[in-house]
Formats: structure tokens, sequence, C-alpha cells
């Protein structure tokens, strides 16, 4: 969604060019739905993965939209369909949110019948590819996501999005990343300034001009031998005034969140 209308032969080579390895989807050719698109740029999943073969670019995750709090129908059968293709493209996850608590009493226990449906059709179904459900809203406070982990142990993985968490609870990402840690696959990072006036408090800006400390995390992240992907989530596909994710690419080089 960073290049909403950028066909794969598009992506892969601005990856290439800025010595990435892998991409994960949730728009291709200016298709929001996924599947569609990979059936229209690739044919199948066994072409899809030959392809990714060849541009020496892979992808780590196909992006749904399956709310686990709502678990909306219409999520749920994308999430279905994005597995299947998944297996055999050999992408190891599909990413889920965990959705917004709308004054239910016990948002873990909602999550958790969610994730029981999804573990019981998943072993039918004979699919290895796992979730990786996204602290967008609800689970954005650790203590949330340490709780779920606690009811559901060994089969949670988390996609932390280090954004969202510092604007609803207004800690730092620093502080955060301890307990989060066991539980983290993926991460999304990009920059923000908090803005009252806007609709979700904050405003996007390129890497390295916000207020988020990223640098200081990526060091961390080192020091503790994260082995998971850690992605730039630029949301030009919802935010079109934003700048390019080509000048996305090269403010993050230029502000060292790697190298340019």
């Amino acid at each position: 969604m960073g290049w909403p209308e950028a066909n794969w032969a598009e992506l892969s080579t601005l990856a290439r060019q800025f010595d990435f390895g892998a991409i994960e989807l949730r728009t291709l050719g200016g298709e929001l739905d996924i599947h569609s698109a990979m059936i229209q740029a690739f044919g199948s999943p066994e072409s899809m993965r030959a392809q990714c073969d060849a541009s020496g670019v892979g992808v780590v995750g196909l992006n749904s939209s399956w709310f686990l709090l709502a678990d909306n129908e219409a999520g749920w059968q994308d999430v279905q369909k994005l597995a299947h293709w998944a297996e055999r493209a050999n992408i190891p996850y599909i990413r889920v949110f965990d959705g917004k608590p709308d004054g239910q009493e016990d948002g873990v226990a909602l999550i958790l019948k969610a994730l029981e449906k999804w573990e019981a059709w998943k072993c039918a179904a004979g699919i290895h590819t796992e979730l990786l459900i996204e602290t967008h809203d609800y689970l954005a406070d650790w203590r949330k996501t340490g709780e779920l982990a606690e009811r559901f142990p060994g089969k949670i993985n988390i996609l932390w999005d280090v954004c969202h968490s510092w604007r609803l609870t207004g800690r730092s990402p620093l502080d955060d990343w301890a307990y989060f840690k066991p539980f983290t696959r993926h991460i999304h990072i990009k920059d923000a300034l908090l803005d009252a006036s806007s609709k979700n408090g904050v405003q996007y800006v390129l890497p390295g001009e916000g207020a988020l400390p990223i640098v200081p995390l990526l060091e961390k992240l080192t020091t503790d031998s994260f082995d998971g992907v850690v992605s730039l989530e630029w949301e030009k596909q919802w935010h079109p005034d934003l700048p390019s994710l080509k000048e996305a690419l090269e403010s993050g080089g230029v502000h060292g969140w790697w190298p340019s």
C-alpha cells in the first residue's frame, strides 16, 4: 500500500534498489482485493513463488482485513483464500487485525474465540501458514497482548505496530519492546507527529522527520538479536497526499533507518 498502483515488477525493482529482500503485500496493481490481484498478476501461487525466486525479492506476508474482535464474515472468507494461496506460494504469514473493543467486557476472550476458529479450520485444511495479529487497536497495549499470550500459550504471533502503540498509550516503544518481544515476529515502523486535529491524532511524516525514536529502537532490536521482519509501513493507499514510497525509502536512508 506504499505504492498502491505498482505491479510486481515495479515493486521488486524498487526493493532491490534499496537492498530489501522482501516485502509484504496489501495492494497490487491498484487492487485492494489482494487475492484477485495475485491471480491476475501471477496466475497461480506456484508462478508467484517462481517469480519471487527469480527476482530475489520474497513476500513475507499477505495482509487481510479480518478483525478478530468482530469476526467479520467477509474478512474470514478473505483469510481462508489468502491462506490457501500462501500455503502454496510458501508465504509464512497472513496479517489480521485485533479490532476495537467496542464496549466488550472481555476482548481477549473474543479474540481467543476467533483464533480457536482459525486453528480448527487450519488443521482441517492442512494449512501451515500462520496468522500475524497486528497491534492496531485493542492489543496496542502490551498488557492485553500479554494476557492473550497467557491464555493461548505458544500460538500467538504478533505484528507490533510501533506507531499505533505509541499514539494510543503514550508510551515510548523503547520501553514497550521488552514486553512485546516474546510474541513479536514482525514490526511495522513509520514516523509521525502528534496532531490533535487529525483523525487518528497523528500526522504521518517522512522517516526521520517525526517524533518516534526509530533509530534507537532498531539498535535495541539488533542488540536483542531480533530475527523477525522490520517493515516500513508507508500508508500511501490511505493517505494519498504522502510523498512517494521512493521518497520515504530515501528519507529513511538519510536518517539512518537503513543503509543509504
